[in-house]
């Protein structure tokens, strides 16, 4: 019998699991994955693009923002459950990272994607209605984080490298949410500019970027204000980060080859 396709988010299996109470920033479902806004410290809808990381998951259903919630957000001591979107195999797809997917009251894991790496699959949790593997099976997972970074941030620092964004530049161009948190960015004809988007402009967030250019040609970074963070020369790198006001350039250094 084929596995009952219901996500519904995701609930606490650890015994009596801590909780705190929030402040909701919109109307949020019982097992809701939430993230702090980095403003107003308000609970909200976590996604792993405008987040560095989850604060929790919520324990009971509020109406609309401004409300107090209550949220499961001892992630480092919890377990959870939830539904395991595509194909679960035992063996290649425990205790490895995924991503999530879905909306208020229809989270789960997306078994397909594991760019973020977000959550922790840790093995099947059959239950009924969901007691086999394969297609929308029930799981064990885990949110946590280290050093104030996404759980996700450390492990997942070199599997981004094989997905590194390399764009030729005959123009200035925008970074956006699409591009990877590495960029190889290839200037010709002149110097070329880089502007962040404002979406990308959160406490905490951060790129690394060469100007991989075949000749002397410059690289202009820009916040989405069109402010420049830093000036790259030829074959030259930085570590971005954001502070929650404006974005910093890190330890700039030559790099030969970003990719290699």
């Amino acid at each position: 019998m084929a596995n009952y396709d219901n996500p519904n988010g995701f609930r606490p299996i650890t015994s009596n699991p801590v909780r705190h109470t929030y402040t909701s920033a919109s109307a949020l479902a019982e097992g809701d994955v939430v993230a702090q806004d980095a403003t107003t410290g308000k609970v909200e809808l976590f996604a792993a693009s405008e987040h560095p990381y989850p604060v929790g998951v919520v324990a009971r259903t509020v109406a609309a923002a401004d409300l107090s919630v209550e949220v499961f957000d001892d992630l480092e001591n919890t377990e959870f459950v939830g539904q395991f979107e595509g194909t679960f195999n035992a063996l290649t797809s425990t205790n490895k990272r995924f991503d999530l997917k879905g909306t208020t009251g229809i989270m789960e894991i997306d078994g397909a994607a594991s760019k973020w790496g977000s959550v922790h699959v840790l093995g099947q949790y059959p239950v009924v209605g969901s007691t086999e593997v394969g297609s929308n099976a029930r799981v064990r997972c885990r949110f946590g984080r280290v050093g104030g970074l996404g759980m996700h941030t450390i492990p997942k620092l070199i599997e981004q490298l094989a997905t590194c964004t390399e764009a030729t530049m005959g123009a200035d161009r925008d970074i956006t949410v699409a591009d990877g948190r590495f960029l190889k960015l290839t200037l010709t004809g002149a110097a070329r500019a880089a502007t962040f988007a404002a979406a990308l402009e959160r406490a905490g967030n951060w790129y690394v970027i060469q100007n991989a250019a075949a000749s002397a040609l410059d690289l202009t970074v820009k916040d989405s204000a069109g402010s420049a963070m830093c000036v790259l020369n030829q074959n030259q790198g930085a570590l971005v980060v954001h502070n929650g006001t404006t974005w910093k350039a890190i330890g700039f250094t030559t790099i030969v080859d970003l990719t290699s």
